[in-house]
């Protein structure tokens, strides 16, 4: 069940969970890694116990001050499911690939007013 709301940007420092692509929820299975072929990755996968971070590139600083950097990958068929915009949980243009900075400021302004992102970490 959503309850973000998209008029209201939410803070930087809030976990997406199922909104990003590392999210493991509970109940749900997951084959971390790369394989050959998906035969090998079926039979590699480990049921989630508990709703967790998968990220392997480092501890996500979304999870607390331990964070190393903001690891958020947007799960953008959850967000559209959910009647969010693909920016939601996105701060600032600076996590965008540059080709992406542009289409950031014009969709997320007009949602959450001029230059919402100027300060944002």
């Amino acid at each position: 069940m959503n309850h973000w709301n998209s008029f209201k940007k939410p803070s930087s420092t809030i976990c997406p969970q199922i909104y990003c692509f590392h999210w493991r929820a509970a109940g749900g299975w997951v084959a971390e890694g790369l394989y050959p072929n998906l035969q090998v990755a079926y039979q590699a996968q480990e049921f989630v116990a508990t709703s967790r971070c998968g990220c392997h590139f480092g501890h996500c600083a979304r999870l607390g001050v331990l964070g190393d950097c903001d690891w958020y990958e947007p799960d953008e068929l959850q967000l559209a499911q959910d009647g969010l915009p693909w920016f939601y949980f996105i701060p600032n243009p600076q996590m965008l690939p540059e080709e992406m900075r542009d289409e950031y400021i014009r969709a997320s302004e007009l949602l959450w007013g001029t230059l919402h992102w100027h300060g944002c970490a």
